[in-house]
């Protein structure tokens, strides 16, 4: 027989027992159901979650920190400008970035306006040799002593907003940068209210300089927002900040609380941590490595905080999956208990089809077709009920974060919601559910070939 004509004979035989065919379907319906959106939660909060650390970090770039012993105390291991050039000769690095971590923070007159970000001195002229410019394209050689720039990351904030929905309080999307007044305190405030006012404080101004390009992601290595000064009045600024913080603060003596810089002062040849920006993310790992060993120093990137995560992403996919599998489990006896049935039912008609020439092959054909046909069936409408499911838990899910204070940009054209489909999902899913079929008719399949002709039409 040709396959049309089986194929025909097929669906015929579905139609013509209408109900125990749909409730069968329903059942591979059920199964690719679980199995996708499991499988698109699982998708969807990776995806949410690389999209998140794609924006606070660069994958590619390495934080260094000075080697320390048991006790806490700074080792052999120094950052300084003779290993900063060093490191930088490395035909796999792309940018080298030293800092000094400085213990103040970057301030405004703006009542109320908080900038959310850390404070770090840099050496300008030596950023702008290695090609890192502004956003405007102007390079950073063209830029003042006292000025800051900022990376992509940073936010203005109006803390007079805290709430329970959001303890940060309210971004300001339309902070005016260039023309706010911006400063940097060098002493410890004794009067709290002071902290928003700038009063009472020494203080260093500084000018809104411009936003680093967003492709360079410097000072997102270890996804904090930072902000840049000048290496020399960077230098300035903690050198003022430790005097004032080691004879002024009571607190501070108790402690032993001092500058980040190790009490050694800060400079270029005492870095406190540098930013290392390979040119390939492959040559991360092997770079992290060398670091290490050839400048005894504290190497961590991203990369590796990436790995951990996929990795445990690909569990709860898998036990997501396996959730969904075993509904098409269930959904795969209900197909081999309706062709058994089905086979049962049909014995007279199967050995009617073989006194009339039909060949066991033939027989076996249909079977299989029926069994395929149902899985194939219910992949499809799985599917579809599956992608409408997805999209309104994805409505849902913005809504709610909306409410809940979050700041989405629904036009950055990133996924944004909890439920993620890829486009290959829908079209493995229907051959999925059509191998399903067949494995489960394929018992049915053989115990029809096996049946005598002779003995098929006698019975009743």
């Amino acid at each position: 027989m040709k396959t049309r004509d089986l194929m025909t004979m097929a669906w015929r035989n579905l139609l013509r027992r209408k109900s125990r065919a749909f409730l069968t379907i329903f059942s591979v319906v059920i199964g690719i159901f679980s199995i996708i959106l499991m499988l698109s939660f699982g998708y969807g909060i990776q995806i949410s979650q690389e999209n998140f650390l794609n924006e606070m970090v660069s994958f590619n770039s390495i934080t260094l920190y000075p080697s320390r012993d048991s006790s806490g105390r700074q080792g052999r291991g120094k950052i300084n400008k003779k290993v900063l050039d060093a490191i930088n000769k490395d035909p796999r690095v792309d940018v080298v970035l030293g800092k000094i971590a400085l213990s103040s923070r970057l301030k405004t007159n703006k009542k109320g306006v908080e900038i959310l970000g850390g404070l770090y001195g840099v050496d300008f002229q030596a950023l702008g040799r290695q090609g890192v410019k502004l956003d405007n394209g102007r390079p950073l050689s063209s830029l003042k002593k006292n000025a800051f720039v900022i990376d992509s990351n940073i936010r203005a904030m109006d803390i007079s907003k805290i709430s329970q929905r959001s303890i940060a309080g309210a971004e300001l999307k339309d902070f005016p940068w260039e023309r706010a007044r911006f400063f940097i305190p060098t002493s410890m405030n004794e009067n709290p209210l002071d902290e928003f006012t700038g009063g009472g404080t020494e203080k260093v101004t500084v000018s809104y300089g411009g936003r680093l390009d967003s492709s360079s992601k410097l000072g997102s290595s270890a996804g904090i927002p930072s902000i840049y000064v000048d290496l020399e009045l960077a230098e300035t600024v903690q050198k003022k900040w430790d005097k004032s913080s080691s004879s002024g603060s009571p607190l501070d003596k108790i402690a032993g609380l001092g500058g980040l810089t190790g009490g050694e002062g800060p400079s270029a040849d005492n870095y406190s941590e540098a930013t290392v920006i390979a040119k390939s993310m492959d040559d991360v790992e092997s770079l992290t490595e060398d670091l290490k060993t050839r400048y005894n120093l504290t190497a961590f990137s991203m990369k590796e905080g990436l790995d951990q995560a996929q990795q445990g992403m690909l569990v709860l996919q898998v036990v997501l999956g396996a959730i969904g599998g075993v509904s098409l489990f269930v959904a795969a006896i209900g197909i081999t208990n309706t062709m058994l049935m089905s086979i049962q039912e049909r014995t007279k008609e199967i050995g009617v089809m073989k006194v009339i020439g039909a060949q066991v092959g033939d027989v076996r054909k249909l079977f299989l077709l029926e069994a395929a046909l149902i899985g194939i069936i219910g992949g499809i409408v799985g599917i579809l009920i599956t992608l409408l499911v997805s999209r309104l838990a994805n409505h849902l899910f913005i809504n709610f974060a909306i409410s809940q204070g979050a700041n989405l940009d629904l036009d950055s054209g990133q996924f944004l919601g909890i439920s993620y489909i890829p486009a290959w999902l829908p079209f493995l899913a229907v051959f999925f559910s059509a191998v399903v079929g067949l494995l489960a008719g394929y018992l049915p399949a053989r115990r029809a070939t096996n049946i005598s002709a002779i003995e098929a039409i006698r019975s009743e």
